[in-house]
């Protein structure tokens, strides 16, 4: 037990510097036992405090805890903020509540100027995160569970309590009378977090008392060592403009790699398993100069010779147009070809042709499996000569063959010349549209 609750979250504050002198604290405060020894003990500390009340619109007694928590900051001359959400539908009821109460005190918090939003995790919510993600599979991060502080652009999360249990804040709370409504959901284990608290929580602490100290110890080390290698991470994306080269994450450690690859992800607001991330690993370090892992509906992750990226996912849709002179047709990519006398600029992207020699009408398509073409010294397949030329894969599906009447390939606009000597010039320019990466 903590002999002097005041004065173990005062040193808490200190130590991890989570206050300074003279800042307002937005404090979030639900009506249960933790919010309200919370809001007790800063107030007590001397802090300058904003309360900050949700009511998440599910259970009756909701209401009376908006009237009870309004009525406490009143009699202490608080100031008070309160929020009523809409009922959420659906299985991500946690997620969606949580991302709105962090809106609300972000909002409360540029009202008052203040830059701390206080939130009641202690160490019992500490373990028991730890454990639930240990459970179901997490990073570095995620294994770490509950930061003390949380910077953010205009505001950082505090948990002032995270050094004290949950017997700690009961027996607190009931030596200093202090006023709180139970949340009967609390008791219920159909909820996973009530179940490890209820059931897993205490053999652990039967069989090792010192386990709350050990896990913050173990939280600490986690963040110290996910800060350094997420800076290792940070120097690499601005180094090559959020894009990984293949040769150089090679030499790269294994827990770089990993990180690496979550950050890009995470840059580009892309949810991956970890699973994925092995995936995407083992792409890069592997020998194909090519290739990608789908990550979701959207979005891959690309490889290319000597980069590898994300970018939108795009499924080959294979295409085949007659096209005339002076038309132009729209390929599925939006991508426009134009069959023309003249070019604009000499910066185009072009194919030059004999317009005398030509079997018409010409086709314009993306490429079929035993594609080859014609040189002088005889034939050789389109898939070898794009490897020899490095051609990214991206690039080989959606670029647009030239073919004449007799299926003959003239050509590739930018990759594939026609004959340099021409009598009467015509022209196949290619606009691409770069708009899917």
């Amino acid at each position: 037990m903590v002999k002097n609750m005041i004065e173990t979250v005062k040193n808490f504050i200190k130590e991890e510097n989570l206050i300074e002198k003279g800042e307002t604290i937005v404090v979030g405060v639900s009506g249960g036992i933790d919010s309200m020894v919370l809001l007790n003990v800063l107030y007590n500390l001397g802090y300058k405090l904003v309360i900050a009340h949700v009511n998440h619109n599910v259970r009756v007694e909701s209401k009376d805890e908006l009237i009870f928590v309004k009525k406490y900051a009143e009699e202490r001359n608080i100031p008070f903020e309160s929020i009523v959400l809409d009922k959420i539908d659906g299985v991500n009821f946690q997620d969606k509540a949580r991302q709105l109460r962090y809106e609300f005190f972000f909002d409360v918090a540029r009202k008052y100027n203040s830059t701390k939003i206080a939130t009641a995790h202690h160490l019992d919510d500490l373990l028991e995160t730890i454990l639930m993600r240990i459970s179901r599979g997490s990073n570095l991060y995620g294994y770490g569970g509950i930061k003390p502080i949380i910077n953010y652009a205009n505001a950082s999360i505090i948990r002032p309590l995270l050094c004290v249990t949950r017997s700690d804040i009961k027996e607190y709370q009931e030596v200093n009378n202090i006023p709180f409504m139970e949340d009967n959901s609390n008791l219920k284990d159909k909820y996973t977090r009530n179940r490890y608290r209820h059931k897993v929580v205490p053999i652990l602490v039967e069989e090792n008392p010192n386990i709350y100290q050990n896990i913050l110890r173990y939280s600490k080390q986690m963040y110290l060592s996910f800060d350094y290698i997420r800076k290792k991470s940070k120097k690499l994306f601005k180094k090559n403009n959020g894009e990984i080269n293949n040769e150089e994450f090679s030499s790269l450690d294994d827990c770089i790699k990993l990180d690496y690859i979550s950050y890009i992800l995470e840059q580009n607001n892309v949810p991956c398993s970890y699973n994925k991330i092995l995936q995407i690993k083992n792409m890069i370090l592997s020998d194909a100069p090519n290739g990608y892992v789908k990550i979701s509906k959207e979005y891959c992750f690309k490889k290319n010779y000597a980069n590898s990226y994300v970018t939108r996912h795009i499924d080959v849709i294979d295409y085949e147009y007659v096209i005339n002179l002076e038309e132009s047709v729209t390929l599925p990519d939006g991508s426009i070809v134009k069959f023309t006398r003249n070019i604009e600029n000499s910066r185009e992207i072009y194919l030059k042709l004999c317009y005398n020699t030509l079997v018409l009408p010409l086709k314009i398509r993306n490429r079929r499996d035993g594609d080859y073409f014609i040189f002088k010294f005889g034939k050789k397949k389109i898939k070898d000569l794009f490897i020899d030329m490095k051609i990214p894969m991206d690039v080989r599906n959606k670029v647009p063959f030239v073919l004449d009447a007799n299926n003959n390939i003239l050509g590739i606009p930018g990759i594939l010349k026609g004959p340099k000597d021409v009598v009467d010039p015509v022209y196949i320019v290619y606009e691409v549209n770069d708009n899917d990466n």
